[in-house]
């Protein structure tokens, strides 16, 4: 667990368009993981999961409504099921 924690999310971008948010990352260096993506609407959380078992390194979010703001951040997990801490967190604001 200790690897995945050390090399999460290196870096974290994020696109907002009218009716979806796309999200890209750079990859964690442990293999064999997959990625546990959360949202919140409040800055800092708390987050809830969105998406589970994103392979790498992107994901979107299509349930996004205009005018508002949400907040991403993502977890990696390993082969034993283990989730890392999470990711920094991004802002998408809808136009």
């Amino acid at each position: 667990m200790r690897a995945i924690i050390a090399f999460l999310l290196l870096a974290t971008y994020l696109w907002a368009f009218q009716d979806y948010v796309e999200l890209t990352w750079t990859a964690s260096t442990t293999p064999d993981v997959t990625y546990n993506i959360y949202r919140s609407r409040k800055n800092d959380g708390p987050y809830n999961l969105l998406k589970s078992g994103v392979a790498c390194c992107e994901t979107n979010d299509r349930t996004v409504r205009a005018g508002d703001t949400y907040y991403y951040v993502a977890k990696a997990v390993n082969s034993s099921g283990e989730e890392s801490v999470y990711s920094n967190q991004v802002e998408a604001t809808i136009p």
